[in-house]
């Protein structure tokens, strides 16, 4: 079993000008056994950075759980996530 940490830090000019961080992440094990992880970086100009981030992640999570294969090769992984960013840039 792959174990995993999920940690998102505060940059330095967050620190100085008392910005959160607003990154997001996320892992999931999925039923067929993958362990998927996805982060999304905070654009910090955007009021709604954090919200997108997560957004973003759990979008994510949600399409390889329940569109890609579930038995892999490293061409099909590959494929499931450019059908990921490319459904999601619409």
């Amino acid at each position: 079993m792959i174990g995993y940490y999920a940690v998102s830090l505060q940059g330095k000019s967050h620190i100085t000008n008392n910005i959160p961080c607003q990154d997001s992440h996320k892992c999931r094990i999925l039923e067929n056994g993958w362990t998927v992880s996805v982060i999304a970086d905070g654009l910090g100009s955007y009021s709604k950075a954090k919200e997108a981030a997560e957004i973003a992640v759990n979008s994510v999570i949600d399409f390889v759980d329940s569109w890609c294969p579930r038995f892999w090769f490293a061409d099909t992984v590959l494929a499931c996530l450019m059908n990921a960013f490319t459904y999601f840039r619409r």
